[in-house]
């Protein structure tokens, strides 16, 4: 099978919609980001069960990929999280601050 070519598409015009419905399963998106389209490619040929490409998207006449739509069957492998807060280290100071804070909270609190 001959290497796919992509429509060169600007970075600002990349873009991926994922939809679903509340009370399905099946997830579709849809993206003409190339990093993306290489994540769900990968996807698909590690997990054909879970993941598959729907539609390709060539751009007229020119046989270069511009999009495609892929299939995700299970919407629970979705997931949306916080960014980790990253915290510099503390000082000697401030561990020896807590330290005296956490003990008065128990001396308070009468835990031994």
């Amino acid at each position: 099978m001959a290497e796919e070519r992509f429509l060169s598409i600007p970075l600002n015009e990349q873009e991926t919609t994922i939809s679903f419905s509340r009370d399905g399963e099946q997830v579709d998106i849809w993206t003409n980001d190339r990093t993306m389209i290489t994540k769900l490619d990968k996807l698909c040929k590690s997990s054909p069960a879970m993941y598959r490409c729907k539609h390709v998207g060539y751009s007229m006449g020119e046989h270069e990929v511009m999009d495609k739509q892929y299939v995700c069957s299970d919407k629970s492998l979705l997931s949306f999280k916080p960014k980790k807060r990253q915290c510099a280290p503390l000082t000697d100071e401030q561990k020896a601050e807590r330290v005296q804070r956490l003990r008065a909270l128990q001396d308070t609190n009468g835990v031994q």
